[in-house]
């Protein structure tokens, strides 16, 4: 009785186990197949979509945890990766063969370069004398006429294009989305990046410049944004390969702020220093927290005092170019008040 108990035991840690790590890969909950292989279901990060006569990789969905499932470990216990497709319109299911287009590289299998007749459902499969799991994505390629673009002149692009922010006059560096993958794959020499904005009509020049294959901003102006684009060529297995992607940059307003120094005689009397927008205190204002006030004591000799007053406004926004920024002194002599005018500083040609 006690062998048993025990027993009993060990297999509720194992069923802990089992949950636990479908949790963690998540995806539709794992059943075994009739073939004894544990099927994880498909991968809920949606298809992966390639653009027709680009380069494209499928990564096995197995590896996105690699706290679970790791390729490097998974070689070395000998655990065997296959990869199975079954085409779109059809049910039965078929190895996917090395080709002089597709390839593998450890957990990703390349198109080089894809095609239409390459869409549908792909199945990764791990295993060794003991131990079967499986799981599945979805590929869909995408003729170039069917590609999302907001003018006939921009390049057909399949991935969802990125966004990025950058605060005016500042400065930036934008990298080409899954430029990495080429240049771990890429034989013989570096990944090509080409940069393009505004359908080529500009050029990177003073304000802009192409490093290597980065394209560094050094003085962010709204004339800069919109739609960039980047295409990456390398070459992998002989074969000459491309794929481009998009990035879309806007100009953003970050934090100014206004310094407002009062002068104040002593003549043994209280003073004040304040600032108003639109003739209103701060605390008086609708969204009171994009405005904040720090003072500080600039100089004191003998009684006389500078103080220093810096208003400073968050996320700066357009509508506030418009408003009316007061500072304002008082002591029992009297009061004065200054107005700021904010205005763009003139972009270059």
């Amino acid at each position: 009785m006690k062998t048993v108990s025990h027993h009993v035991l060990r297999l509720c840690r194992a069923s802990f186990v089992f949950t636990l790590l479908f949790l963690l890969v998540g995806g539709t909950p794992p059943a075994v197949s009739h073939s004894g292989c544990l099927d994880r279901g498909e991968s809920s990060g949606g298809a992966v979509r390639v653009l027709e006569g680009e380069a494209g990789w499928l990564s096995c969905p197995l590896f996105s945890h690699p706290s679970i499932y790791n390729f490097t470990s998974a070689q070395s216990a000998g655990h065997t990766l296959l990869w199975h497709r079954t085409p779109q319109g059809h049910g039965l299911q078929q190895p996917v063969p090395d080709s002089w287009r597709i390839s593998r590289d450890e957990e990703r299998l390349w198109l080089q370069p894809a095609n239409g007749n390459d869409t549908g459902r792909y199945t990764c499969t791990l295993s060794n004398s003991s131990f079967c799991s499986r799981m599945s994505l979805r590929l869909r390629v995408l003729p170039p006429d069917r590609a999302v673009r907001s003018s006939a002149c921009e390049p057909a692009v399949a991935v969802a294009t990125q966004s990025i922010s950058v605060p005016l006059q500042s400065d930036a560096v934008l990298d080409c989305p899954e430029l990495q993958e080429a240049q771990r794959s890429a034989e013989e020499e570096e990944a090509q990046v080409t940069w393009s904005h505004l359908c080529g009509r500009t050029s990177f020049t003073l304000y802009r410049e192409q490093k290597g294959g980065r394209l560094q901003i050094h003085v962010m102006l709204s004339s800069f944004e919109g739609l960039y684009f980047c295409r990456v060529q390398f070459r992998r297995t002989g074969r000459l390969l491309h794929f481009t992607r998009s990035l879309n940059v806007s100009a953003i307003y970050s934090e100014v702020s206004l310094l407002c120094r009062g002068s104040f005689p002593f003549i043994n009397s209280s003073w004040e220093i304040w600032w108003t927008v639109d003739g209103k205190t701060l605390d008086q204002l609708a969204g009171q927290h994009r405005f904040s006030r720090a003072d500080r004591q600039e100089r004191y000799v003998h009684g006389d005092r500078w103080e220093d007053s810096v208003l400073r406004i968050h996320d700066f926004q357009p509508q506030d170019l418009n408003r009316e920024y007061n500072c304002s002194v008082r002591n029992d002599r009297g009061f004065e008040t200054r107005r700021v005018r904010l205005e763009l500083e003139g972009e270059p040609l």
